[in-house]
């Protein structure tokens, strides 16, 4: 996010005349809604491994669209930059529904390449979404305090889903059997048109890339998810 500074009048009407020079140019740009107190974290413990991320925190929501034999119509995508797209490789891939998506995550950047270092998201299968005024309220409610079940499990398309990055950088999902696995959101703050605050409690397994499986333990969150 840039600060700027407080301007001079001499350098306020140069920049207002490089402005007027540039006028006819279009600058499309889009704009990512960021968070960086430092009371917003996902922490645990990973295996033995002390895990805390609350630097550089995003706000999101998504539609990702099923396949329903037209694949024109799907949106596909890797908003967690975990190598999984979020379309694709759903069981209900012939379905004709959509998954709404909301969450938060965490990011590094070194050498000008943004790191996702944890996410917590909730998902939600849907019949397809065309176009609603009222996206928002939908979101919200997936929000809802309660205990969830995880994404991908039982063939299920909606749950939590979790994301985590060691130490080593090696990532790890919760994609994958949660069996004896909890998530619970424990509050949820007022609707903030774009945002709200949640919190909650998580104890689940993770996977890497080569299906070795470590357990995530005493985990918790306070994060703003998109509405």
């Amino acid at each position: 996010m840039k600060h700027y500074l407080p301007l001079t009048s001499f350098t306020a009407l140069i920049f207002a005349a490089i402005m007027l020079s540039s006028c006819n140019k279009e600058v499309t740009q889009n704009p990512v809604q960021q968070n960086t107190p430092a009371t917003h974290y996902l922490k645990g413990l990973l295996g033995d491994e002390e895990i805390m991320v609350q630097t550089n925190a995003s706000y999101f929501t998504d539609v990702s669209n099923q396949n329903d034999g037209d694949e024109d119509d799907d949106i596909t995508g890797d908003h967690n930059n975990d190598g999984h797209p979020d379309n694709g490789d759903d069981p209900d891939a012939n379905e004709d529904h959509s998954t709404l998506i909301t969450g938060c995550e965490w990011h590094i950047t070194d050498q000008m390449k943004m790191t996702t270092t944890g996410s917590v998201e909730l998902r939600k299968e849907v019949f397809r979404i065309y176009v609603t005024p009222f996206m928002n309220n939908q979101y919200y409610g997936m929000l809802a305090p309660g205990t969830y079940n995880f994404a991908y499990q039982n063939n299920s398309s909606s749950g939590a889903y979790i994301t985590l990055r060691d130490k080593s950088g090696v990532l790890w999902t919760s994609k994958g059997d949660q069996t004896g696995s909890s998530f619970q959101i424990t509050s949820r703050g007022a609707s903030k048109q774009t945002f709200t605050t949640i919190t909650g409690t998580v104890h689940c397994k993770m996977y890497d890339s080569n299906g070795n499986m470590k357990l995530f333990t005493g985990g918790s969150f306070t994060a703003n998810s998109g509405l």
